[in-house]
């Protein structure tokens, strides 16, 4: 009975948790559902989705444009992409269900179909590559459960699992590795695998859920979260304090939204995140903790189904019809470099014109923008003293970016 008083009480306090981050919403051009994102550098990245959805930014996820499938052949059964994972900004891969695993050299513009494998993997799910050479792909195999496959060192190998899954959908839906040697995997159902060799061998270890696995990743050696979908009977996110060996729900993330997590996600200042949706009402959740001991938690309009992040902490997460979201105004999203212009903007606040000081011998492109990177006025400025009349703009937070040839410049206005 004590047990269950903890849990209840638990609950009440994380439930009145409530997040004070604003997640921007980004127009990507779509509605169809987003299933994966990924940023290899701090300006470019790709998401994929149902539909051959494949979505591309080069200015750290301001804009997305859409990709061709030069060299993806879908087949009638499924066209919808699962995963993408890049090594750098042109080299990567995708997974496209029944259509097999395609790998690009030049950023998306053409795609080659990865064979060779030698196991009896039909529905491939996931892919994980450690470099361009060493990389695994995991799915389910065509009369049974979960399969991984592993290309290294020239030449593939069928990865062994301690336990035989012979369920179709008991799927391999996500990997995560902290070293070459120790990673985990989620597989549709109940159980984790571990491996601590390289992706050779792996062991089968029981989460308890009596739903299926979503996600999972390694923070460090010991400290790891997997996603799950208990079917209205989710409580916290599942945490592991010992390398993935056992798993226990984290009472603290525990609310009354009942949530499935769809996804987990570290980003590289240690920060953890959660894309989920609750059982009880429509739209999506975004989890946060910061100390690994409390959590925050965001309604936001869509299911989260995958998360990622560049830089110490800039964060996305994509979801149903085409939403995406990040932590960041979008306005300050892709400027690169940003010390490299030198100018002052005053007086801040300002209330009617707003002074430019550009030092440079350049004339200087000055653009403001809103915190949702619309652009609402634009100038060219020459070097010395200007003004740039703000009296229109209502109050609030904007931007002031600024660009000389390829170098930018940003900084913060707050108009009274």
């Amino acid at each position: 009975m004590k047990k269950y008083l903890v849990i209840i009480c638990t609950i009440l306090i994380s439930s009145i948790a409530f997040g004070q981050t604003t997640w921007y919403e980004i127009p990507t051009g779509t509605n169809k559902k987003l299933n994966a994102i990924d940023f290899p550098s701090d300006n470019v990245g790709y998401i994929v989705g149902e539909d051959s959805t494949i979505l591309k930014t080069i200015n750290g996820g301001q804009t997305w444009e859409a990709l061709g499938m030069n060299g993806i052949s879908i087949t009638s059964f499924d066209d919808d992409f699962t995963d993408i994972d890049f090594i750098d900004e042109n080299i990567g891969f995708l997974v496209s269900g029944y259509s097999g695993t395609y790998k690009t050299t030049d950023g998306g513009q053409t795609w080659t179909l990865v064979t060779g494998q030698i196991s009896n993997m039909c529905y491939p799910h996931t892919v994980y590559p450690l470099t361009e050479t060493d990389y695994f792909i995991a799915g389910g195999g065509c009369f049974e459960g979960a399969v991984i496959d592993h290309f290294a060192n020239n030449q593939w190998y069928y990865a062994n699992l301690s336990l035989n899954f012979w369920v179709i959908n008991e799927t391999v839906v996500e990997m995560s590795f902290i070293d070459l040697n120790n990673g985990l995997a989620a597989t549709r159902s109940e159980y984790i695998l571990k491996t601590i060799d390289g992706g050779f061998n792996w062991d089968t270890i029981s989460t308890g859920i009596s739903g299926e696995l979503t996600s999972v990743v390694m923070v460090n050696d010991t400290l790891c979260y997997a996603g799950y979908d208990q079917i209205g009977a989710g409580f916290g996110i599942l945490k592991s304090v010992d390398g993935g060996l056992t798993w226990d729900e984290d009472p603290s993330s525990a609310t009354f939204f009942y949530p499935a997590y769809l996804s987990v996600h570290a980003a590289q200042n240690g920060d953890i995140y959660s894309g989920a949706v609750p059982s009880n009402f429509s739209g999506g959740l975004i989890f946060e903790s910061t100390d690994i001991t409390n959590w925050l938690y965001y309604n936001v309009d869509q299911p989260i189904n995958d998360m990622t992040s560049y830089g110490s902490d800039i964060t996305f997460g994509v979801g149903d019809s085409g939403y995406l979201v990040v932590n960041t105004p979008i306005a300050e999203l892709g400027v690169k470099g940003v010390d490299l212009i030198e100018f002052n903007v005053y007086p801040n606040p300002v209330l009617n014109l707003l002074t430019i000081d550009n030092p440079n011998t350049e004339m200087m492109e000055v653009m403001i923008l809103d915190a949702s990177g619309r652009i609402l006025k634009e100038e060219l400025v020459m070097s010395g003293i200007s003004t740039i009349d703000c009296s229109n703009l209502t109050s609030g937070m904007y931007f002031v970016k600024v660009k000389i040839g390829n170098e930018f410049g940003l900084k913060r206005i707050v108009k009274q």
